[in-house]
């Protein structure tokens, strides 16, 4: 892996460390990358983006419909690519396939907070698309890690 895009480090304390130098590093070029992928899908419509259905109730039954599938596939299909996607694992720079990790909040949460940006009342419409979108742009406040399967797995550990 080319040292230079991020730092790697053997301690996953600092994957949670708003100070450390991999959060940092991982979380601005992760900024940058959410910002030209979404302006590529506004103008090139992915099958998250062609259309954009409605669906109202309260926060909690959009937010179950929304976490059955399409916040994980949504991530796996966004975070690929050039400028993003890694090829050693960012804590001990094992080769192979690499999982996504999400850093200080899990999936359901991010989309919690995106469903609450845009959630008026329980009768008011939001457009699915919007939701995706605004679920995309909450990735800007977390670093989203490669890592391999064991240090995923030790990362989300319970203490």
């Amino acid at each position: 892996m080319d040292k230079g895009k991020y730092q790697l480090t053997n301690n996953l304390e600092d994957f949670n460390n708003p100070d450390s130098d991999i959060f940092k590093a991982t979380l601005q070029r992760q900024i940058e990358f959410i910002d030209q992928k979404i302006e590529k899908w506004s103008k090139t419509p992915t099958r998250y983006t062609k259309s954009n259905p409605f669906i109202q109730g309260s926060i909690e039954d959009i937010h179950r419909i929304m976490c059955l599938g399409i916040d994980r596939n949504i991530v796996q299909d966004f975070f690929i690519g050039k400028g993003i996607k890694q090829t050693r694992c960012m804590n001990c720079e094992e080769e192979g396939i690499l999982e996504r990790c999400h850093s200080v909040i899990d999936r359901p949460k991010i989309m919690q907070d995106a469903i609450e940006v845009l959630h008026n009342d329980d009768m008011t419409p939001i457009g699915v698309k919007d939701i995706l979108i605004q679920y995309l742009k909450e990735h800007k406040k977390y670093p989203l890690y490669f890592l391999c399967k064991g240090c995923h797995w030790e990362y989300n550990k319970p203490t």
